[in-house]
């Protein structure tokens, strides 16, 4: 399977219409599932925050013109586990009478949103810099949820080959958004980084 050829984009100056999102649905529910996965390790949180993840696409059907839907989707799915697991911290820091404000929680849904499009801004931009070997494992790995071992059958490269690629990967990411983006980098090296188990 080569990645590029499901990696969908938006056309240019067109909203999703209701086939499409279905069709888009079916292509990346279980990626973007285990993706959460990684992060709650609760299947009901999991489900509840990917049908938040999907719902998030369709009011932002009309903002997505030439996107990669993959890469929206990876990074929406990181920020909305990563709110859950804050509001579940919250939770328990209140239950012990120790409140402390969480400020990512203050953002309103129009600041999440410009965020996660910055975020994915930077992310894309990152991996599309990557060597072309290296950019196809981190996708299969990262944004469609395969395991080490799928992709190195899958690929036809040893499952350490399929680390060392990821370890670069995210290493040169990380350097990439540093260099190009060194006031608004933590988030999406945050996002990066919380995929890299």
């Amino acid at each position: 399977m080569h990645l590029e050829t499901t990696d969908l984009l938006v056309d240019r100056g067109t909203a999703l219409s209701i086939e499409t999102y279905n069709a888009l649905y079916a292509t990346y529910c279980h990626s973007v599932y285990r993706n959460i996965m990684k992060l709650v390790k609760n299947e009901n949180d999991a489900e509840d925050i990917l049908q938040d993840v999907f719902v998030s696409l369709w009011e932002n059907k009309d903002k997505l013109s030439d996107r990669s839907i993959s890469g929206w989707l990876f990074i929406v799915s990181h920020n909305k586990a990563m709110d859950h697991l804050k509001k579940q911290l919250r939770l328990t820091i209140e239950q012990h009478s120790i409140i402390e404000e969480i400020a990512d929680l203050s953002l309103d849904v129009h600041d999440r949103e410009a965020l996660y499009l910055e975020q994915l801004k930077m992310v894309t931009e990152a991996v599309d810099a990557l060597p072309k070997r290296k950019r196809e494992v981190f996708r299969l790995c990262r944004l469609e949820g395969y395991s080490k071992d799928d992709v190195a059958a899958m690929m036809g490269i040893s499952y350490q080959s399929v680390s060392d690629y990821l370890k670069q990967s995210n290493k040169a990411i990380k350097a990439y958004i540093v260099e190009n983006y060194p006031y608004a980098a933590s988030g999406a090296i945050v996002a990066v980084a919380a995929f890299s188990a």
